[in-house]
C-alpha cells in the first residue's frame, strides 16, 4: 500500500502581467497601468514563474493554455474575472505546475461542442496542477464541469454544478471526472468545495475516480443536492458502474469531514470494485435515491470484482427515508460485493436504522440516537454559500457524537486524522467526535467580566464557563494572559483547575499564585494552543475598590458592599480578600476613590 505526501510547490518568482476588458492586446505592455485585452494574448507572452492577473469583467475566451509554472489569477477578488468558452473548454491545464484561481466559468450549457468528452476545466497529463476558488458551472453537451487526468492535482474551495448531458436521456456527464486516460491519476485532492445539481439541469454522478485512479483525498466537501434518478448511478463513487479494464478502480481513497446532503441514485456513495477506502467522519443526510445510502458494487458484472478493504468509521447516518443504510448489489452477480475485510464501527444512526445487508446493530461502539446536529437541511443552491449549509451540520452542546468517536487512524494504517470539516483540531476533547464536526466547547459566561476588581491583597481569579465538559491541557497553561500594552506572557503566574462547585466539568478557574499583577493594567485573556476550546478573548484590567464593576471606583461601591454584607464568596465585594464581605472592605474603597480603568492600549 502507497500513500503518498502531495507537496504544492507554486511557481518561482517571475514578472506580473494585467488583463482587462478596457485593455488593448496589440498598444500595450500587460504592465499595471496598459494591461492587454485576452486571457489568450497574455498566456502566450507568459513565462515560468509569472502570475497573469485578469481584472474584473467578462472574457469570452476558450481553450485557454496556462503555460508550465505560471499562475492565473482572478485580480479584483472572488469571480470577478469571468471566462465565458460558449461551445467549448475554457481553460486546459497540460503543462506541470499550472493553476487557475478565484474565476467564474461557464459555457452554454449542453450546446453542442466542437469537441466531446471533456470538461469546462481540465488537467491533461500534467503534474502539480491546481484549480482553486472557482467556480465551474453549466457545461457543454458531453462536457463535464471539471476533468482530472494527471499527478499531484489539487481542486480546493471551488463550487461546482450542471455538466453537459451525454444523450437524450437522464444521463449526464458528472461534476468532476477523475478518469484514466492515458494513464491513471495518481494524487488527487479535492477539498472543501460544493458540488451539486440543479433542479432545473438535472445530474447524475456529482464525483467519481475511476481507471485505477490512486491516493484520491475528498476532504471537507459539500456533496448535494444531487438531482439523480432514484435508480440511477450513485451520487459519489469510489469507482464507476461502467465497463473498466482496471481493477481496483480505485485505490488508497480518503473520504473525511464531507457532508453528503439530499442525494439520489443507488447510493449517496458507492464502493465500486475499490481496494483500500476509508469512509470516515462524515455526514449522509437525507438520502432520496431508489436503493441505499452505501452500496457495494462492481464494474465487472456478471463476473465482478470484489471490494477490499473498506472501512466506515465515525459517520453520522441521518434520515435515509425508510431506506437502509447498505446494499450488497452481489445478487445481481452472484455472489457478495461486500469487501473482503470490511470493518465498521463508531458510527451514529437517527432515523436510519435498517442495515439492510450489513448488520449495524453488530457495531459494538455505534449509537442509535439523534445526533444533535445544529439544523440540518437541504441546501438551497440559490442562496445558500458553502460555509451557511455547512453551520447546519455542527454538533450542538450535548451532542452523543461528542467524545464517541474512534481515534482514528485504524492500526496499521498510515494516514493521520488532525481537523475537521472547519480546518480546527481534532480531537478537542479526550476523544474524536463523530461526524465531519469536532466540537470544541464554547465560552458560555466569565464572572466577573473585569475580575480585576479585586483588591490586590486577594489572587486575582478568573472563572470561564462553557457549555460542555473541557479537558484541561496536561503541563502548560489552559489559558494565555498577555499585558496588552507590552505582550508580557503571564500566564504561568496562574494555577489552572476545574472549579469544585461545577459538577459537570465545565468551569475553567485560575487563580493568581500569590498577587503578582500590576494594577491598572490590561491583560488579555484567550485559549492557549494546547486548551481544545472555541476561540475566545477578554481582557483584564485591575482597579481596587471598583465593587460594582463599572471600571472606576465611586460611592455607589459603598452600595455594593453594603448590599452583600455578610456573604461568604470570592465575589467583587470582598475587596480586601478576608474571605467575607464585611465593613472592612469599606475601606478599600474609600483608599482607592475616583481610581479609574486606564483606556484599552
Amino acid at each position: 500500500m502507497l500513500w503518498i505526501l502531495l507537496l504544492w510547490a507554486g511557481p518561482s518568482a517571475g514578472r506580473d502581467i494585467y488583463v482587462a476588458v478596457d485593455g488593448d492586446d496589440l498598444r500595450n505592455s500587460g504592465g499595471s497601468g496598459d494591461p492587454y485585452r485576452t486571457i489568450g494574448w497574455a498566456i502566450e507572452r507568459s513565462h515560468s514563474g509569472d502570475v497573469i492577473r485578469v481584472r474584473a469583467g467578462t472574457y469570452a475566451e476558450s481553450e485557454l493554455l496556462p503555460r508550465g509554472g505560471t499562475h492565473l489569477v482572478s485580480e479584483d477578488g472572488l469571480y470577478a474575472a469571468r471566462i465565458y468558452s460558449q461551445d467549448a473548454t475554457a481553460v486546459r491545464l497540460q503543462e506541470d505546475a499550472s493553476g487557475i484561481d478565484g474565476f467564474e466559468i461557464y459555457a452554454d450549457w449542453n450546446v453542442p461542442s466542437y469537441t466531446t468528452g471533456d470538461g469546462l476545466v481540465r488537467t491533461r497529463w500534467s503534474n502539480n496542477t491546481w484549480i482553486k476558488n472557482c467556480f465551474v458551472h453549466d457545461a457543454c453537451f458531453l462536457h463535464d464541469c471539471i476533468k482530472i487526468n494527471g499527478t499531484n492535482v489539487l481542486v480546493e474551495n471551488c463550487v461546482a454544478h450542471s455538466p453537459g448531458r451525454e444523450g437524450e436521456g437522464l444521463q449526464h456527464e458528472e461534476v468532476i471526472d477523475i478518469f484514466d486516460v492515458p494513464v491513471p491519476n495518481d494524487g488527487v485532492t479535492i477539498r472543501g468545495c460544493w458540488l451539486y445539481h440543479t433542479p432545473e439541469h438535472g445530474g447524475d454522478f456529482l464525483i467519481y475516480a475511476k481507471g485505477g485512479a490512486r491516493n484520491v483525498v475528498w476532504e471537507s466537501n459539500l456533496f448535494g443536492p444531487a438531482e439523480t434518478a432514484p435508480n440511477g448511478n450513485c451520487a459519489v463513487s469510489a469507482g464507476a458502474a461502467v465497463q473498466d479494464p482496471v481493477f481496483p478502480a480505485c485505490e488508497n481513497l480518503l473520504v473525511r469531514n464531507n457532508v453528503f446532503a439530499h442525494c439520489g441514485g443507488d447510493g449517496a456513495f458507492c464502493f465500486t470494485s475499490t481496494r483500500n477506502c476509508h469512509v470516515y467522519n462524515n455526514v449522509f443526510y437525507d438520502y432520496v435515491g431508489g436503493r441505499s445510502v452505501l452500496t457495494f458494487w462492481s464494474i465487472h458484472p456478471p463476473g465482478g470484482d470484489r471490494n477490499e478493504d473498506c472501512y466506515v468509521y465515525n459517520n453520522v447516518f441521518l434520515q435515509s427515508n425508510g431506506r437502509p443504510v447498505y446494499t450488497d448489489r452481489g445478487w445481481e452477480v452472484g455472489h457478495t460485493l461486500i469487501p473482503v475485510n470490511f470493518q465498521h464501527d463508531h458510527n451514529v444512526y437517527h432515523q436510519a436504522d435498517l442495515g439492510g445487508d450489513v448488520d449495524i446493530y453488530s457495531e459494538a461502539h455505534s449509537i442509535f440516537a439523534d445526533p444533535r446536529l445544529v439544523a440540518p437541511a437541504v441546501p438551497d443552491c440559490g442562496s445558500d454559500t458553502w460555509a451557511d449549509a455547512v453551520a447546519r451540520f455542527l454538533l450542538q452542546a450535548g451532542s452523543p457524537a461528542i467524545d464517541a468517536g474512534y481515534d482514528l487512524p485504524l492500526p496499521g494504517q498510515p494516514y493521520g486524522v488532525s481537523t475537521d470539516v472547519l480546518g480546527a483540531p481534532r480531537p478537542a476533547g479526550p476523544r474524536c467526535d463523530i461526524g465531519a464536526h469536532e466540537r470544541a466547547p464554547v465560552l458560555a459566561s466569565n464572572e466577573p467580566g473585569a475580575d480585576g476588581t479585586l483588591a490586590k491583597t486577594q489572587n486575582n481569579v478568573v472563572r470561564l464557563i462553557f457549555d460542555s465538559a473541557i479537558a484541561l491541557p496536561e503541563g502548560s497553561p489552559a489559558l494565555s494572559i498577555v499585558t496588552a500594552d507590552l505582550g508580557t506572557d503571564v500566564s504561568d503566574r496562574f494555577s489552572y483547575a476545574f472549579d469544585v462547585d461545577d459538577p459537570n466539568g465545565s468551569t475553567l478557574k485560575a487563580v493568581e499564585d500569590g498577587a503578582r499583577l500590576s494594577d491598572l493594567t490590561w491583560y488579555a485573556i484567550s485559549p492557549s494552543v494546547d486548551f481544545r476550546v472555541a476561540a475566545f478573548s477578554f481582557d483584564l484590567c485591575t482597579v481596587f475598590g471598583d465593587a460594582n464593576g463599572t471600571g472606576r471606583v465611586t460611592t455607589a461601591d459603598y452600595g455594593e458592599v453594603k448590599d452583600h454584607m455578610g456573604q461568604y464568596t470570592d465575589s467583587v465585594c470582598d475587596l480586601n480578600g478576608s474571605g467575607r464581605v464585611t465593613t472592612s472592605d469599606y475601606l478599600v474603597v474609600k483608599a482607592n476613590m475616583a481610581h479609574r480603568a486606564p483606556p484599552k492600549p
